[in-house]
């Protein structure tokens, strides 16, 4: 699938992304955790905002689509969407962070989160 065939597939669920691969029966996901914090309103320093925060903690592809350049293209559509809807984005997932935004972390800078 190209790329544009993951967004155009990418499903959002209340805690994962997932993408109905080419067989019809297997999905990639990546799984996220939404977590409340607050940030102090730069304006009003008594004001405190709620925001959320998505931690990106895992990708899976089913082992028989391993090593056949599925994960790369399909995290790019989920941290896509991240950034079409203003998300913050935390990554925990080792192949997210080491291997996915080795190459992409510039694209995404605006919505990374420590």
């Amino acid at each position: 699938m190209s790329e544009q065939q993951y967004a155009e597939k990418l499903e959002l669920k209340s805690d994962k992304f997932s993408c109905l691969l080419d067989d019809g029966k297997h999905y990639a996901t990546l799984s996220f955790e939404k977590k409340k914090y607050h940030q102090r309103d730069h304006h009003e320093i008594s004001e405190v905002t709620p925001t959320h925060i998505y931690e990106f903690y895992h990708i899976e592809v089913p082992q028989a689509y391993r090593g056949k350049g599925i994960a790369m293209p399909f995290a790019k559509a989920c941290f896509d969407y991240a950034l079409q809807h203003n998300w913050k984005v935390k990554v925990t997932c080792t192949y997210l962070r080491e291997k996915f935004l080795g190459l992409h972390s510039g694209h995404y800078k605006s919505i990374l989160v420590e």
